[in-house]
Order: C-alpha cells, then sequence, then structure tokens
C-alpha cells in the first residue's frame, strides 16, 4: 500500500552548491522508485526527467537546466539528490550525475563611443538566426573613410555591418548613425562589436573601429564655407572661385586690395563659379565672397586672402 513520503528534489553543482529547489511536498512513493532519465529539451539543452514520484510531486519533474533564478546554468556535471522520508522519519536518498551542455549562447552587436559607452544596440537584427555569428567586417559608404548620421533609414551614407555565421550564411546589418533613442551621434570615433553572451559569461567575437563624420552643411553657411579661390597664388591676371550651392540663394564675391579699395567683381561663368580677370600689381588681396537671400541680405559670408605673383 502506497504510504505518504515528504520528498525533496534538488540539483546540485559540481561545487556543492545548490543550483535549483525542483520539488518540495508530498508524494506515494519513496526516492528509490524515482527514476531520473537524461533526454534533449526543444532548446537542445540537457532535460532531467523524474518519474515515479506520483502523487502531488507528479508523475514527471523536469529540469531544463536552468537554476533558481531562471538562469541557463553553465556546462559542466550536476547531482541529481531525491531525499524521501516516511511517517516514521526513515530516510532515502537517491543521487544521479547529469551532464550539461550549455547550447549557444545570445549574440549581440552593439555600438560604443570613443569613451566605451554603448549608444546603439543592433542585437534584434540577430533574432532570427539559429547560427552563432564568427566573422564582422564593415563597408562604409563608397570612397569615404567613415560615414554621416542621417534619420533617413534609406541613407546610402551609412554603415553595412557584415557577418558571417557558422553554418555559412550571411547577413547585412545597415546602421545609420542614430543611438538607441533614434537621434544622430555626433562626430568622433566609435566601435561595432560582436559577443557572445553564454550562461555566466560573455566573450567579444570580433572588434571594428569606425569613423563618424559631420554631416555636411547644405544650407547658406555651408554654402559660404565651401567657397575656394583657384589657383592661389595667382600668376598672371585670372582666378576663379567655385562654391557648393544650396540650391536657394546667390553668390557675390568682391575682391579688395588691402587699403580697403575695390579692385574687382566676381562674374559668373558657369554653374557653381565666379571669374576675376584684371591686371594688378603684385601683393596680397581681400576676396570676399557673401551669400545672398536673392535680395541685399547677407546670410553668410567668407574672406579668403589671394596672392598675386608677377
Amino acid at each position: 500500500m502506497p504510504e505518504p513520503y515528504q520528498v525533496v528534489v534538488n540539483i546540485y553543482n559540481s561545487a556543492g552548491e545548490l543550483v535549483r529547489s525542483l520539488y518540495n511536498g508530498t508524494s506515494e512513493y519513496s526516492a528509490d522508485q524515482a527514476q531520473v532519465l537524461e533526454t534533449v529539451s526543444p532548446t537542445g539543452a540537457v532535460q532531467v526527467d523524474i518519474a515515479g514520484l506520483d502523487g502531488n510531486a507528479g508523475s514527471n519533474l523536469e529540469w531544463n537546466a536552468n537554476n533558481n533564478s531562471g538562469q541557463s546554468v553553465q556546462s559542466g556535471v550536476y547531482t541529481v539528490v531525491i531525499t524521501s522520508k516516511n511517517s516514521f522519519g526513515q530516510i532515502q536518498t537517491q543521487t544521479k550525475a547529469v551532464s550539461v551542455l550549455a547550447v549557444g549562447g545570445q549574440a549581440t552587436l552593439n555600438i560604443y563611443n570613443s569613451a566605451g559607452e554603448l549608444v546603439a544596440n543592433l542585437s534584434g537584427a540577430l533574432a532570427n538566426d539559429t547560427s552563432a555569428p564568427i566573422s564582422m567586417s564593415l563597408e562604409l559608404p563608397s570612397g569615404q573613410n567613415g560615414m554621416v548620421a542621417s534619420t533617413n533609414p534609406n541613407s546610402k551614407q551609412g554603415l553595412v555591418i557584415k557577418l558571417t555565421f557558422a553554418d555559412g550564411n550571411t547577413l547585412d546589418v545597415p546602421w545609420t548613425g542614430l543611438n538607441s533613442q533614434g537621434q544622430p551621434l555626433q562626430p568622433g570615433n566609435y566601435l561595432a562589436t560582436l559577443s557572445m553572451a553564454e550562461p555566466g559569461a560573455s566573450k567579444v567575437v570580433q572588434t571594428q573601429p569606425f569613423v563618424l563624420l559631420n554631416a555636411p552643411d547644405f544650407g547658406a553657411a555651408g554654402m559660404a564655407q565651401s567657397a575656394v579661390a583657384a589657383p592661389n597664388p595667382v600668376q598672371g591676371g585670372s582666378f576663379t572661385v567655385q562654391y557648393q550651392p544650396d540650391g536657394v540663394d546667390s553668390a557675390v564675391a568682391t575682391l579688395y586690395d588691402l587699403a580697403g579699395q575695390l579692385v574687382c567683381v566676381g562674374m559668373s561663368s558657369g554653374p557653381n563659379t565666379l571669374s576675376f580677370s584684371g591686371k594688378w600689381s603684385a601683393g596680397v588681396y581681400l576676396l570676399d565672397f557673401e551669400v545672398r537671400d536673392g535680395g541685399s541680405g547677407i546670410l553668410a559670408r567668407k574672406v579668403i586672402k589671394v596672392a598675386v605673383v608677377r
């Protein structure tokens, strides 16, 4: 006839530390009736089934290689200890060693700034991959040694992080220079880091440094700062000023001598180009480049020194 037993099922690691309290309650059968069977869980981790403890203990108890906090344990040898005590105080104990081989951990892909602060987490792009990434390379915009932050998700000026997995598959993860809050980051040096987070540890697989560049200014200030006189020094009596237009405003350039007297006004000679021509004495002149709003309003200006040699 079955009688009530008080049964305790605990899991210990190789150091004898309690890892998981699996059951503490009553059962109709003693510990020597239990069977400890190792199988494979749907997630690939070791699963321990404890059969034979009927009653409140249930016909099967399962341990899916996690601790009392619900975290996966590290690889190693663990001991299942089943203890039962009957109404007369008699105690029976059964132990069984089981080997746990932790499955591959979660891959993380992060961006850090030069101060080592995490600014962007791109790990969501890896959620559907079952194989572990083993290498990483960076692809910058063509002809650039860095990238420019952009809020445009279709920007061609962003960074592409190319990942290669253990099963041979590859994945391109685009990043447009935004932080985790969706805001553009400041120019500077950054680091892409690929890591594998495993139970109790995290291993960095690879790191790649890159540079975030200043975003170009296509407004009036950027138009003024882009103005360049060439050739400079001027040999002879002509040179041009080239600039980046902003698509709205106009450019006016005037040449003065060091006494502040007007020498010459630039004439349009093609797209984004003003020409200067004359017979000037050798010396240093000041070129006043102005960006105007279509009227007489000056939006931005730049003064360029021009040397004339004979």
